[in-house]
């Protein structure tokens, strides 16, 4: 079987970000495939129309009680920007809530409680005061703090080492990312960030990038 064979859609012609999301998350399963943890690894995206928890602003949702299952509400991404508007988002940014990032998401929460089931624990213990709020999501529940900071493993592990690297060493000790942890990553990355992100990027994180020297440093 390969990896492409153990995710499964349940409609014929997922959108475009799904496909993405899914290429990423096959490409996380071949970099780790010498781990026994993943080789019963399956999960199904299902579109769910009527998903509408909390008045609409979920747009993907994982459940304990379905293993290896995920629904997805593209038609809520939408409003789900329109409520989380004071925080900017985008694809391998601290925040993102496109269709992409909430797949990866609802692979993570997928990745917690299925694949790694000691990392909660091990999380709590490592960081039992000290949070690490990428975004304001983050602060939910443990659960989705460690969706969110392992979303951004996954699409941007550069980033989340510069922010938090004691968070990105932990991840890294039970998984590689599918993503290189390069400079020449985060600034392709970096080139394609809006503007505002650039300017939360320097005001939230003091993360600059300095086109001298093509790095990026973070001010004190």
């Amino acid at each position: 079987m390969t990896t492409k064979e153990k995710i499964t859609y349940s409609l014929a012609s997922p959108h475009h970000e799904s496909i993405i999301a899914t290429g990423i998350i096959d490409k996380l399963l071949k970099k780790n495939s010498g781990q026994k943890v993943w080789q019963k690894f399956s999960m199904d995206i299902s579109y769910d129309y009527t998903l509408d928890f909390k008045n609409a602003s979920y747009a993907g949702v994982y459940f304990m009680s379905e293993p290896g299952k995920i629904y997805i509400n593209p038609t809520n991404i939408d409003m789900l920007s329109d409520a989380l508007e004071e925080e900017s988002s985008c694809v391998g940014y601290t925040k993102d809530i496109s269709l992409l990032g909430v797949i990866i998401h609802e692979f993570c929460h997928l990745i917690t409680y299925e694949i790694y089931s000691n990392i909660l624990k091990d999380y709590k213990d490592l960081f039992p005061t000290n949070r690490n709020y990428l975004n304001s999501y983050s602060d939910e529940t443990v659960a989705d703090e460690i969706a969110e900071a392992m979303t951004l493993y996954i699409t941007n592990p550069y980033l989340l080492k510069m922010i938090f690297p004691a968070v990105h060493k932990f991840f890294k000790d039970h998984f590689k990312s599918p993503m290189p942890c390069s400079l020449t990553f985060m600034k392709t990355m970096y080139d394609d960030y809006p503007i505002s992100i650039k300017h939360e990027l320097d005001k939230k994180w003091n993360i600059v990038y300095d086109v001298k020297q093509n790095i990026f440093v973070k001010r004190d």
